[in-house]
């Protein structure tokens, strides 16, 4: 009898699983001043993808890469000339808080370990990439 009723209640909850209704999060297009809001991949509901936003700064662009789920958010800096990089870390930092701020999170942490810097076009372009994780939301 134990059996019957266990599966009864997993049969149970896989149907109310099932049958919540999966409408997504409208994307808000992060404050104002900044360029574009796309996603990589069409408007596909894949819980685990990233959403790009970009914004010209101090003649770079840099691009902010997020996904809601995990809140992870990938920092792309590129730029034509090759700025000091405590000026690219200034610009890094005060995008992401804007960005985080936009979207209701209160604090964010760096991960330094994973930053790389790459040269592309014979040494002209810099691109530096940064982690960052988004957490502890505000409101709900």
């Amino acid at each position: 009898m134990k059996k019957l009723s266990v599966l009864f209640f997993l049969l149970l909850c896989s149907v109310f699983v099932f049958a919540q209704d999966e409408s997504g999060v409208p994307a808000d297009g992060y404050a104002a001043g900044n360029e574009a809001a796309s996603e990589t991949d069409g408007g596909s509901s894949d819980p685990y993808q990233f959403i790009v936003y970009s914004e010209t700064k101090d003649n770079a662009q840099i691009d902010l890469a997020f996904n809601e789920l995990t809140g992870v958010l990938r920092v792309t800096y590129t730029s034509v000339f090759s700025p000091n990089e405590g000026d690219v870390l200034i610009s890094i930092r005060d995008s992401v808080s804007a960005f985080a701020r936009s979207k209701g999170y209160l604090k964010f942490r760096v991960y330094p370990d994973e930053d790389s810097i790459s040269y592309r076009d014979n040494g002209r372009t810099m691109v530096f990439k940064r982690f960052y994780i988004l957490y502890e939301k505000s409101g709900f």
